[in-house]
């Protein structure tokens, strides 16, 4: 049993998870892999490079080189998240008494957290535009709020967690 505290009025309302839905992303061409995880590794890699050859040249460090840097591990964490995404990502849906609490997973990472409440609750499949393919997204929405799953996955099992969304709540 999960207790949650409304922040602005102290008040703890209990809430019960019902169930936890899973949707998973197919992976990413191994081809797309290697690029990704050679390019991480020169992000990560050149700071360190670079840092010997000034130290070892004697030559002082400038304000550039540490933009430089920053630049570089900013994008190497962009693009371990994005590789993160693409091999063990996962999305959770979490049902609760009164609402729905949306967690994307990177396995490391935990982001896009979204909750909506139960009320006025509908729930679409938008299909994607792929040739031979019966693909899509879930978007759960009420009168205020929206959340809007990234994986593409198969009309199929959408629609066995439609079905399970909307059996919970009517």
């Amino acid at each position: 049993m999960t207790y949650l505290t409304n922040h602005n009025s102290k008040e703890t309302i209990e809430s019960e998870l019902k169930e936890k839905l899973i949707i998973k992303g197919k992976t990413i061409p191994l081809f797309a892999l290697i690029i990704l995880t050679v390019i991480l590794l020169i992000c990560v890699v050149s700071p360190i490079i670079i840092t010997i050859i000034i130290i070892a040249n004697g030559q002082d460090f400038k304000i550039g080189n540490i933009v430089f840097f920053i630049l570089l591990w900013g994008g190497g964490f962009y693009i371990l998240r994005l590789l993160l995404w693409n091999t063990v990502g996962k999305e959770y849906l979490y049902l609760y008494d009164k609402k729905i609490l949306y967690v994307a997973d990177y396995k490391f990472f935990k982001d896009g957290r979204q909750e909506i409440q139960i009320e006025n609750l509908k729930i679409d499949i938008i299909h994607e535009d792929e040739p031979e393919k019966s693909i899509g997204r879930l978007v759960i929405s009420n009168k205020t709020e929206k959340i809007e799953t990234v994986f593409q996955t198969n009309i199929a099992e959408l629609e066995v967690i439609v079905n399970k969304i909307k059996t919970l709540y009517n």
